[in-house]
């Protein structure tokens, strides 16, 4: 049993591969062969049924009648419920999560106020505990909301997220990614399960030209959250730097300033020459093909957000 630590932080650090291991990461950059032609048409599969998932499926019409097919639209209908489902059960955790972060942090901010050599830390956190205590009031509601502080939330938020984004939820598919569900226990089922879906999530992000994947991708990760990408093992140096890359070519003012003072980072601490080079013409080539009609990027996308 894998245990993902509990998550002490605010949603908004939920922004946290590419190459090599599985079939479907071929469109990454891979340089790795497929370890045979099956497995290799399995996740293209996959990965095609991801994209239909997500896409509008109303214009199909039926040959005789010209109305949308009953079965289409039923499946349509499937799909809006799932998304509805995994959004309420987010908006629950999320609750759940602010309210033991804002919990937290206004402790430990009080926790100062007996120290006499933290006295100007406890004046500087102190001013802003009456705002903290508001946006705590209303994560409160929230969670009474949803039933009060359930510690099944975490799991029905993972199975949820699991269930959307196998139905082909975008939204869904990248909250997967990120992985960030609270103390849920991940048996072996599980496991074998992400190591499957993940790239296929990836290259169905990558092919509709969603900024986000790149953000998982090139975000560090705590070291007591559980990571997907990392548990993979493609949470590498190399990953990193051609999703910065990819991410810079949009990026504009402050945000482009940020990717290149961590590219030039990991550039020089732990690149040879040849990843460099390489990695810059894999984000150019993945650009023109999936991401040249996007906006800029004033800033660094977030991955999983509460919709």
């Amino acid at each position: 049993m894998h245990k993902a630590a509990t998550l002490t932080g605010f949603r908004r650090c939920l922004q946290f591969a590419i190459c090599a291991m599985l079939p479907a990461l071929v469109a990454l950059g891979c340089h790795r062969a497929p370890e045979s032609k099956q497995g290799e048409a399995a996740a293209e599969q996959g990965a095609a049924r991801s994209d239909a998932g997500s896409a509008d499926t109303g214009a199909m019409k039926s040959p005789a009648s010209g109305k949308a097919d009953a079965p289409v639209l039923a499946r349509r209908r499937h799909n809006e419920e799932s998304h509805a489902a995994f959004r309420r059960a987010q908006h629950c955790f999320f609750a759940k999560m602010d309210v033991m972060g804002g919990r937290s942090v206004i402790a430990a901010c009080e926790d100062l106020s007996v120290l006499p050599y933290a006295r100007d830390q406890y004046r500087s956190c102190s001013v802003e505990t009456p705002a903290r205590r508001e946006r705590l009031e209303a994560a409160e509601a929230v969670l009474s909301e949803c039933g009060g502080e359930d510690p099944g939330f975490d799991e029905e938020y993972f199975q949820q997220t699991r269930k959307a984004a196998s139905l082909g939820d975008p939204d869904a598919q990248i909250c997967y990614l990120v992985g960030a569900f609270g103390e849920v226990g991940l048996d072996e089922r599980d496991l074998a399960e992400m190591r499957s879906r993940l790239p296929v999530y990836i290259a169905a992000a990558l092919r509709r030209g969603d900024w986000r994947v790149l953000q998982v991708l090139a975000g560090d990760r705590y070291v007591d959250t559980f990571d997907p990408i990392g548990f993979i093992g493609e949470r590498t140096p190399f990953v990193a730097y051609k999703a910065n890359r990819l991410l810079r070519l949009a990026a504009t003012g402050n945000y482009a300033a940020n990717l290149d003072a961590e590219a030039d980072y990991v550039q020089v601490q732990q690149l040879s020459s040849h990843q460099v080079a390489q990695a810059k013409a894999w984000a150019r080539q993945a650009y023109q093909r999936y991401f040249r009609a996007s906006p800029p990027l004033l800033h660094e996308p977030t991955p999983c957000a509460e919709g």
